[in-house]
């Protein structure tokens, strides 16, 4: 959370003196959205649990995952930026839409498209 929180400072800096608004989208994972496997999902996830290194299985936990959204999304309030949880939104999707611990499918980024979408236009308005 440190290093996230010394990046965005930086990114805080930078964007106040090109004139942009800064977003920060927490990346969705399975485990942190709290997102029931579909069994494509499930699949996929049984095959990598066996070459599962340490980093990836810290990530499976989903206290790990609420603990680091509120330090971060604590730090953007406090430095007046926009903080998306890219995880509250995928909780009830029934299809697969994670291929990995990290990455989704064209679905699965449709889905965090709108959301950023739509925290652009909170943003603007």
């Amino acid at each position: 959370v440190r290093r996230t929180c010394e990046d965005l400072h930086i990114w805080k800096i930078l964007s106040k003196s090109m004139g942009f608004d800064l977003i920060f989208c927490l990346q969705p994972m399975p485990a942190w959205c709290g997102k029931v496997l579909c069994p494509e999902e499930q699949a996929l996830f049984d095959g990598l649990n066996s070459d599962q290194n340490r980093i990836l299985q810290r990530l499976d936990d989903q206290q790990v995952g609420l603990r680091y959204g509120n330090e971060l999304a604590n730090f953007c309030v406090e430095n007046d930026l926009t903080f998306v949880n890219l995880n509250t939104s995928l909780k009830d999707i029934g299809e697969w839409i994670f291929v990995d611990r990290v990455h989704l499918t064209d679905t699965g980024y449709g889905y965090v498209a709108k959301d950023i979408f739509n925290a652009i236009g909170k943003s603007v308005q």
